[in-house]
């Protein structure tokens, strides 16, 4: 008895790992062919998408089924015209919004999945859609860690400055409850905010927790004026020796003759 209900676990192991290569081998080859298909579209509509960029070419060719291999490979080469140097980015972006693609890109972030919301944050940094900044900020607060930390990111590409002190109590939110947030990003996207984060960064410079202190004096660093390096001077005398130490790296960076 104990024999027969061993082979037939056996036989169940050796059913499920052959069922699960065979499964990899198709999903691999599905993908295999998908990216084969859609290399080939891009290549149909390369001069289309080059001459709807340059201003003579026919949009209305460009309309696709929303969610189509034709339609992917079109926001493919719209998304490589907008990393080409030359390019204006203000007429790439009014083609995402004429063929549907930002209104697409909304939907998802506001009502997809976990993957659909990240992908859509992910896509509206990089197309700089301004307007959606309030639906990325309640992104900051989702449960999702890669949905929360690309919405920083995208923030930080857009540079909507109404969004800095959602981001900046962000991190000390991030900090003070450890969380599994990429506090890395955070500080690179309110560093790219330039001069308008720096007020925001030294509301905090008082903050109880010296990681808090720490994360603000590091960032002030990153951004020369007269008021980071007022701060920085100050953090000098700090009680907590890593919050000195950071201020001191920050000012032998801004080199300013009065520190």
């Amino acid at each position: 008895m104990t024999q027969t209900i061993l082979i037939i676990i056996i036989s169940f192991i050796l059913s499920l790992v052959s069922f699960i290569f065979l499964y990899a081998l198709l999903r691999r080859s599905y993908r295999k062919r998908r990216y084969s298909l859609l290399d080939a579209e891009i290549e149909k509509f390369a001069t289309l998408v080059d001459g709807v960029v340059s201003g003579g070419g026919d949009m209305e060719a460009l309309r696709k089924a929303e969610g189509s291999l034709e339609w992917t490979a079109i926001e493919d080469l719209l998304f490589k015209a907008l990393d080409t140097p030359g390019v204006s980015k203000e007429t790439v972006l009014s083609i995402f919004e004429e063929l549907g693609y930002t209104s697409r890109y909304i939907k998802s972030l506001r009502h997809g999945s976990r993957w659909e919301r990240a992908g859509a944050a992910e896509k509206l940094g990089r197309i700089g859609c301004r307007r959606i900044a309030p639906q990325l900020v309640k992104g900051l607060d989702s449960d999702y860690k890669d949905v929360c930390n690309i919405s920083v990111h995208s923030l930080g590409a857009i540079r909507d400055v109404k969004a800095i002190p959602f981001i900046v109590e962000r991190l000390v939110k991030a900090i003070e409850n450890r969380e599994e947030i990429s506090i890395r990003i955070i500080k690179s996207s309110l560093i790219a905010f330039g001069g308008p984060a720096v007020p925001h960064l030294l509301h905090e410079i008082r903050n109880p927790s010296w990681k808090v202190r720490a994360a603000v004096i590091d960032m002030l660093g990153e951004l020369p004026c007269p008021e980071s390096v007022r701060a920085l001077t100050a953090a000098l005398n700090d009680t907590e020796r890593d919050v000195r130490a950071k201020a001191a790296k920050g000012l032998g960076k801004i080199r300013d003759p009065s520190s």
